[in-house]
């Protein structure tokens, strides 16, 4: 069986998923490459909205939070990998905590 997971590369804890990911030691578990492939696409899609957001100047005062969020996930791209295990049955426990 093979499952995917995002590791920061940093630190080496792996990705809890969603739209504001924190990291830690077992982190989200994917069974496709391409739904983890899709987590990266989301905050790419974010990047690409908040920049929108940003050259929008009809939005002045959401200026500082559309930065911070632009900033955050160009950060946790810059952190992170896809990394692939092949397991057994009697692992799956262990990757799924």
């Amino acid at each position: 069986m093979t499952i995917y997971k995002i590791r920061n590369k940093e630190t080496g804890e792996f990705g809890t998923g969603g739209v504001c990911p924190g990291f830690n030691k077992h982190g989200k578990t994917y069974n496709k490459i391409n739904t983890a492939r899709a987590h990266i696409r989301l905050h790419l899609n974010i990047i690409k909205d908040m920049e929108r957001q940003l050259a929008d100047d009809r939005i002045p005062n959401w200026n500082d939070m559309y930065r911070f969020r632009l900033e955050a996930s160009k950060n946790y791209l810059d952190k992170v990998e896809i990394v692939e295990y092949i397991i057994t049955e009697s692992q799956i426990m262990t990757f799924e905590k």
